[in-house]
């Protein structure tokens, strides 16, 4: 939607849901292209599925200073959880482990990183 709104902002030009998602990922993976040739650093590929059913999300934010003002950044993580589990050796409680973890951190609101950062 926020791809939608800018185009109309600029252009007053309507896109529908399929032009503005595949125009959006298309220049996430030029920007994605030109960061690599930039940094000469390859962008990190998800792990493998380690074949747990349930993933761990979790979200917390904080204040930054950034642009001559405070702002709030989020920060996320996401991983698999389970199917390994650990028993805490001081309460005797047993808790599913995760698998390998993925961050993003942005200064947005937690749904726009959650699905544009770890998606």
């Amino acid at each position: 939607q926020d791809a939608r709104d800018a185009v109309w902002r600029h252009l007053q030009v309507s896109l529908d849901d399929n032009t503005a998602e595949r125009t959006t990922v298309g220049i996430g993976l030029v920007a994605m292209e030109q960061r690599e040739r930039r940094d000469g650093v390859p962008t990190r590929q998800l792990a493998p599925d380690p074949g747990s059913d349930t993933m761990l999300l979790t979200v917390d934010g904080g204040r930054v200073h950034a642009g001559g003002e405070w702002r709030e950044v989020k920060v996320a993580a996401a991983g698999p959880l389970g199917p390994d589990k650990a028993v805490d050796p001081d309460t005797g409680r047993a808790h599913l482990l995760t698998g390998p973890l993925h961050y993003a951190a942005d200064i947005t609101d937690a749904d726009h990183l959650c699905t544009t950062k770890l998606c």
